[in-house]
């Protein structure tokens, strides 16, 4: 099936509006039939819509920039054709947006991401993704971005120090990492709980925004950071993944690359708080605060109401977690 090309007439209309129009014309059912809302946590969820038909779910992604639509349809077709990503039922020809399945089951928490069966399946499909082939891809280093969003920051006093320190463990550690040769892999690049979803055994992963050729024990580290994954359980995703991982000297790596993590999330974390409440960034005392894992864990279970102040001792939370990890 195909859309009419006058679907590119509504692109200066309202995305809860023409939403139900791709789909009309889609399934050429009338529109009326067709019921919609824009979908919810994420920073751009007005431009995210569910859409129903009949008891068929169905998810209309709009972009804000031809690039960007071009590159994310690009990876949720190949996601799609691996089977490890929502099908791709339609993306506009101009990279304008995409409709896809409604991905079934629920978001990772920790509890779920533990479970033996499900630990298995998500090794299973990032090594899938791994060993596939994306010629259409283009690379991107992790300290590239690291470097780039840490230039962004505009910060004093003690978080200025645990920065400066931060940052120079990462130049110690792409240092270290420079005598391994790692070919650039397809990675999706944001394996965080809202981008797997588990139903049963199955494994979706969605939102392939981030996706680019790259390190392949960037995408691990990052799944088994921002997931809360138990030292058992990692055990068992290596042994599905590559047994060859479990080698002292690769675990040392791992640990490496889990620091990198921590630092680039305690980055992203603070340029949303840069966004909205600067002045945190500037604060003269550090907050008290919990494990990351304790952060993680209430975002995941969303629990928890995300402002600024929050983002901020996360973040405080992680540069301590990478600290004690030196």
């Amino acid at each position: 099936m195909t859309i009419p090309p006058k679907i590119n007439s509504f692109h200066d209309q309202p995305s809860i509006i023409v939403a139900p129009k791709i789909l009309s014309a889609f399934l050429k059912q009338p529109i009326d039939d067709i019921s919609c809302k824009p979908l919810t946590g994420g920073s751009d969820e007005d431009n995210i819509i569910k859409c129903r038909h009949l008891a068929t779910d169905y998810v209309v992604k709009f972009f804000t920039t031809i690039q960007v639509g071009k590159n994310e349809i690009a990876w949720t077709e190949h996601a799609s054709n691996l089977g490890i990503g929502p099908k791709l039922y339609y993306a506009n020809p101009t990279g304008s947006y995409l409709l896809i399945e409604f991905a079934q089951g629920s978001s990772l928490v920790p509890a779920t991401a533990n479970r033996p069966s499900i630990i298995k399946s998500i090794a299973t499909s990032i090594a899938q993704l791994h060993h596939s082939s994306a010629p259409f891809a283009h690379a991107s280093d992790m300290f590239t971005r690291i470097d780039a969003k840490y230039k962004k920051l505009k910060y004093s006093d003690k978080l200025k120090n645990m920065l400066d320190k931060g940052l120079q463990h990462v130049k110690k550690i792409e240092t270290q990492l420079q005598s391994l040769v790692v070919s650039s892999v397809p990675c999706h690049n944001d394996l965080n709980p809202g981008n797997i979803f588990a139903n049963n055994n199955q494994i979706i992963l969605i939102d392939w925004g981030d996706a680019a050729l790259g390190n392949p024990y960037y995408d691990i580290a990052a799944f088994l950071v921002l997931n809360v994954i138990t030292k058992e359980s990692e055990k068992l995703f290596f042994e599905q993944y590559d047994p060859g991982l479990l080698n002292p000297q690769w675990q040392a790596y791992m640990q490496l690359y889990k620091q990198v993590i921590y630092f680039e999330v305690a980055l992203n974390l603070l340029l949303g708080v840069q966004a909205s409440k600067s002045e945190l960034l500037h604060a003269q005392h550090m907050p008290p605060v919990n494990s990351i894992n304790y952060y993680l864990t209430l975002l995941a279970e969303r629990k928890v109401e995300i402002d600024s102040t929050f983002l901020y001792t996360m973040a405080i939370a992680s540069l301590h977690k990478m600290a004690l990890s030196i």
